[in-house]
């Protein structure tokens, strides 16, 4: 029996509520990548939070077949699931193996232009822990310099340190 047999869509659902989220995450953490399958059905679930628990699940074991449902993600009604998605999409620490896809294209689009800032906040961040590139260095500096949002301009500027 693998790890990821007990746990079924109920569990995703369950996502929607605190008690059930409190419940639930574990064991489909546990599941690991046993439970991508269920996850990648919960990005597309009607309730908000059980997108972005399912986008959260990712982080530590989302695999090539997550990639374009995270990346649908990013454009997601909820900052919520954005921003949980951007993490899971672009943290490569986390995974048994990186992800093959060109993260710093979604962060920089995120970074300059997403309606929430705390969205933003997060894509400048997450620049600053990409391998150097000049898309995202061209992209913090112009946040750094010019973004009215100080914690935003911060993150720009540690990240650029990074970059």
């Amino acid at each position: 029996m693998s790890a990821g047999a007990d746990v079924t869509m109920a569990d995703i659902e369950a996502l929607a509520t605190p008690a059930g989220w409190a419940a639930a995450y574990p064991r489909l953490d546990h599941a690991g990548a046993a439970a991508m399958p269920l996850a990648r059905r919960g990005l597309r679930h009607p309730d908000k939070n059980v997108r972005k628990w399912s986008a959260a699940l990712m982080d530590h074991h989302a695999d090539e077949g997550c990639i374009a449902d995270l990346v649908a993600a990013l454009r997601d009604s909820s900052p919520d699931v954005r921003r949980h998605a951007l993490h899971s999409l672009s943290c490569q620490a986390c995974k048994p193996s990186p992800l093959k896809v060109d993260v710093v294209l979604y962060l920089v689009a995120l970074a300059m232009s997403d309606s929430s800032i705390r969205v933003r906040r997060a894509a400048a961040h997450m620049l600053g822990n990409q391998p150097p590139d000049e898309r995202a260095a061209a992209a913090l500096r112009e946040i750094a310099g010019s973004a009215a949002d100080p914690k935003l301009r911060f993150n720009a500027r540690w990240a650029l340190s990074h970059q």
